[in-house]
């Protein structure tokens, strides 16, 4: 099965921000469903002397901004991977969303320097992508992480207060934290224990979703 990811990277002051991305499995273009996750990682172009030209012109300190297809990354793989267990027929676009746009591979660092761009104006447009219309999608899988960090908590209740509000299908495994709304596991947890234990309270989930 034909399946690709697309997505669309700006950068500004040699800060990177991919403010959109989907993933797109099969030919069909009807809305599988949605996921919110923390920050885009270390995603990137497929296209490397794309991806390479842009780089520097982000290094240069230009304002510029590209779209075209993304490189599959481990966690797209994972969420892929997931999908193919619940029915290897499906065929859509499962749409991702994240809390925040910085790009950036190590989310610690990434949470750091997303407290620090949210002081600069000139960074605002950037940081954060309008959250997309829910009425398109008949589920919402919230996999932001364990991370406890309190400067995200209101741009969780924000997401999860319009989930609620259009009495949305919502999807998480939760860790075992007081607010436990807050803290969600990512697709792509790094001890393969948890990995396995994610992957089959999702798989669980989404079945059940489909056979409501």
């Amino acid at each position: 099965m034909n399946i690709k990811a697309f997505g669309t990277f700006k950068t500004i002051d040699t800060k990177i921000f991919r403010t959109e991305a989907c993933l797109r499995i099969g030919d069909s273009n009807q809305p599988i469903g949605l996921i919110a996750m923390l920050n885009p990682g270390s995603s990137q172009l497929a296209n490397e002397s794309e991806w390479s030209s842009f780089l520097k012109s982000s290094e240069a300190g230009e304002v510029c901004s590209v779209s075209n297809e993304l490189r599959l990354d481990p966690t797209m793989e994972s969420i892929i991977n997931i999908f193919k267990n619940i029915n290897p027929e499906i065929q859509g676009v499962i749409q991702i969303y994240n809390l925040f746009n910085y790009r950036c591979g190590n989310s610690n660092e990434a949470i750091r320097m997303y407290s620090a761009l949210l002081k600069e104006s000139k960074f605002s447009p950037f940081l954060h992508s309008p959250f997309p219309n829910l009425d398109s999608f008949p589920w919402i899988w919230t996999a932001w992480s364990v991370k406890d960090a309190s400067v995200l908590n209101q741009r969780k209740s924000e997401i999860l207060s319009m989930i609620s509000s259009k009495k949305k299908f919502a999807i998480y495994t939760k860790s075992n934290k007081r607010r436990k709304e807050l803290y969600c596991y990512h697709p792509w947890p790094q001890k393969l224990e948890t990995r396995e234990w994610v992957h089959n309270n999702i798989i669980n989930e989404i079945k059940e979703y489909y056979a409501t």
